[in-house]
């Protein structure tokens, strides 16, 4: 795992390493059954056993590590269903709040949207973080609806570790990101035109696609 510099770091030394881990858990750089060595990862830290174990205990809990007595640490596999199951959530939670969002959207909202698309559009695909653009994105597609405790579930949503991993995973390929980067202009030029149904059926027709790529990913884990 490569480390960058942590020089100017002010983050707790638990929090790194947590951070770091579950990034190269997301990203595949550990795949999943590979074995997680405390000594080795903290020595790259440069820190104690103490943050790693912090660390590897909360992974734990987010399902992205198992503990194995006797042989150690491991990267979790995904599990198919909740996988699916999170995503069909993400898809009713996410349409209803678009729809009681758009009464209130404003021209400030657009352009917002519009900056965090331009961001993904010329993103260096080599260094890009795509779950996050895409997360921001969604979030504030939704950030205009009223209903606070909506939106407190979506943001749970992008918050479930399994489910980031394999955004993650469909975001690999240009292929994925160039329709997503579509999908997402397609939604701003409905909400330009003030055609609130066209833009909750891109949404729509947007999460389904979404879905249904990550069926196929799931699946090919599978073979």
């Amino acid at each position: 795992m490569e480390i960058s510099d942590q020089g100017f770091d002010t983050r707790p030394m638990g929090q790194r390493v947590y951070d770091h881990l579950r990034k190269s858990i997301e990203s595949q750089e550990l795949a999943p059954l590979e074995r997680i060595v405390q000594e080795r990862v903290a020595e790259e830290m440069s820190t104690s056993r103490t943050p790693v174990r912090e660390a590897l205990n909360r992974l734990i809990q987010d399902g992205l590590v198992t503990w194995v007595a006797g042989a150690g640490f491991f990267v979790s596999q995904l599990r198919r269903k909740d996988v699916e199951e999170t995503q069909h959530l993400r898809r009713i939670l996410e349409v209803e709040a678009l729809r009681l969002a758009l009464p209130a959207y404003t021209p400030a909202d657009i352009r917002h949207l519009r900056s965090i698309y331009l961001e993904m559009v010329e993103a260096d695909p080599d260094r890009a973080d795509y779950v996050d653009l895409t997360r921001r994105f969604h979030q504030a597609l939704v950030g205009p609806c009223p209903n606070e405790l909506l939106l407190k579930h979506i943001d749970e949503v992008w918050t479930v570790a399994s489910y980031a991993k394999v955004i993650g995973r469909y975001g690999e390929t240009q292929e994925s990101v160039d329709i997503m980067i579509a999908d997402h202009f397609e939604i701003i030029a409905a909400l330009e035109s003030e055609d609130p149904a066209a833009a909750i059926t891109l949404l729509e027709e947007h999460l389904a696609s979404v879905h249904t790529s990550i069926t196929h990913i799931l699946a090919e884990d599978e073979v």
